[in-house]
């Protein structure tokens, strides 16, 4: 969560390093979707990033620590939503 927060609410995987070419890989999953009031349904979407291992520059996030824990509660926290709008079609 403190990996997040410090990107604007996106978690940034502490190996990756800046000015080198990632690969992403993205699906979803939708179980039970066809429903008349669309309860009971799940959505979930992943996205997975890759990089060679040695790649070379400077690493984006600090290492995650893990220390033993005083309190295993997690405070929630919100991301505020930012705009977008869509872009208007262009003529190939």
């Amino acid at each position: 969560m403190e990996n997040a927060l410090k990107f604007d609410g996106v978690y940034v995987p502490p190996f990756l390093k800046k000015g080198t070419f990632v690969f992403f890989a993205v699906d979803n999953t939708d179980l039970a979707e066809e429903t008349a009031d669309g309860k009971g349904t799940t959505h979930g979407s992943i996205t997975v990033v890759y990089q060679k291992k040695n790649a070379p520059g400077e690493v984006i996030g600090p290492t995650l620590e893990v220390s033993e824990a005083k309190n295993l509660t997690v405070t929630p926290y919100n991301v505020p939503v930012k705009s977008y709008s869509k872009p208007k079609p262009q003529v190939a």
